[in-house]
């Protein structure tokens, strides 16, 4: 489900989660303690990437600094979910339905850089009943 948008002459970014816009800016600070839905919620917020920070990564793509895609084991409570995205500080923001447990979007502090936030996916990928961490970026295609 992905979309692109010509913002950038003939280059073409795609988000594996649909493109909306580029935002910069810095981002709102997660509430701690919200609650973590038991499933993963079907939607991705139209506001998506205005709040989100992006640096260029390792491989020439844009890399959020401030959310990251998390998926469950199926086994996993929904208190072992919640721990987990509050030990990161995180705010679940949305995500997307699947076949088993689906993927959170979810929002986490940082400081900007691509150390911090591959550090707190490290974290979350340590903790029990998490099935997979990634970061969420876009590419350039074309």
């Amino acid at each position: 489900m992905s979309t692109g948008r010509d913002s950038l002459g003939s280059v073409v970014w795609v988000a594996a989660l649909g493109c909306l816009c580029i935002g910069c800016g810095v981002p709102p600070t997660p509430a701690r303690g919200q609650p973590v839905p038991a499933e993963a919620p079907d939607t991705v917020p139209s506001t998506i990437f205005e709040d989100a920070m992006f640096i260029e990564g390792p491989h020439g793509d844009l890399v959020s600094t401030t959310i990251l895609s998390v998926g469950f084991d199926a086994a996993a409570s929904h208190a072992a979910k919640e721990s987990a995205i509050h030990s990161v500080s995180g705010t679940v923001i949305g995500g997307a339905a699947g076949d088993v447990e689906g993927l959170y979007l979810v929002r986490v502090l940082g400081d900007g850089t691509l150390a911090t936030i591959d550090s707190i996916a490290a974290e979350l990928r340590s903790l029990p009943g998490v099935g997979s961490v990634a970061m969420l970026s876009l590419t350039p295609v074309g």
